[in-house]
């Protein structure tokens, strides 16, 4: 994809067209910097990914396209919780949601779940709660197809992934788990969100004490994670193996260990 940017889309950017034309050639070469962006955050190459996210806003913005640029300021919102720079999250996250201004419903549960994410790694407990509520009421108004194409993604089961993470870090972990079925609602369409909510259910039952069931839920994050070339993936594996280290002696969780040590290790 970025030699399609540099060499087919890049040249195409200093022709000239009318407003119509121009604006949606903008919105298109957004959505693929904002796509390169995100693999580039999946793979642990966080400084290209935020250039180009930075990139893709000022294309969003040339393209007069207020709501993909939100979607962008919630993605570099989502990037910033995973380096742990929570106010910087928070900030980007409320921004994304005030640009949004009277956004479609699909589009505002995906921006305020980002917000819950934010709060909910930071510790603030009652603002991350009812950010999740407002995204909770919003993907109930969502009718699917209705908002722009990039919301077709943000399904009930990441939302209920994101729950489960937000409350986890708040060390609700079994208020967390209320979300484990609709996490896993996902089929085999998208392996990587699977493995990352079979991830967040196996460590929230280990946070919670039940290591029978954080065992049973880290072999099936072994099986999903095998085929799967992801730095966030493995570091929600590390972050499982760091929770569960301190009881290797019961041998299920020395077994499971073991297994997870293949897969654990930095990209």
């Amino acid at each position: 994809m970025a030699d399609l940017l540099l060499r087919q889309v890049a040249p195409m950017l200093h022709g000239t067209y009318s407003d119509t034309v121009g604006r949606e050639l903008m919105r298109a070469t957004a959505t693929l910097t904002g796509q390169l962006a995100f693999m580039s955050y999946d793979a642990g190459d966080h400084g290209i990914a935020q250039q180009h996210l930075i990139i893709a806003l000022r294309l969003a913005k040339a393209a007069d396209d207020r709501l993909y640029g939100s979607h962008l300021l919630a993605n570099l919102a989502t990037q910033a919780i995973y380096l742990g720079h929570t106010q910087d999250a928070a900030r980007l996250a409320e921004a994304a949601i005030d640009g949004a201004g009277r956004a479609p419903a699909a589009v505002l549960a995906r921006l305020y779940t980002t917000a819950a994410s934010a709060y909910g790694r930071s510790g603030d407990k009652r603002v991350c709660q009812a950010a999740l509520a407002k995204a909770e009421r919003a993907l109930g108004r969502s009718t699917p197809g209705a908002g722009p194409r990039w919301t077709n993604y943000f399904s009930p089961a990441h939302f209920a992934g994101a729950a489960l993470k937000c409350l986890s870090d708040l060390q609700l972990s079994r208020q967390a788990l209320r979300h484990h079925p609709d996490a896993i609602a996902l089929g085999e369409r998208n392996p990587r969100t699977l493995a990352l909510h079979t991830a967040l259910i196996a460590t929230s039952y280990a946070r919670a004490g039940d290591f029978d069931a954080a065992c049973g839920w880290g072999w099936q994050l072994a099986q999903h994670a095998t085929e799967i070339h992801s730095a966030r993936v493995k570091k929600r594996i590390r972050e499982l193996v760091t929770i569960l280290g301190p009881h290797q002696s019961a041998s299920q969780v020395n077994d499971l260990l073991h297994a997870l040590g293949a897969t654990a290790s930095p990209v």
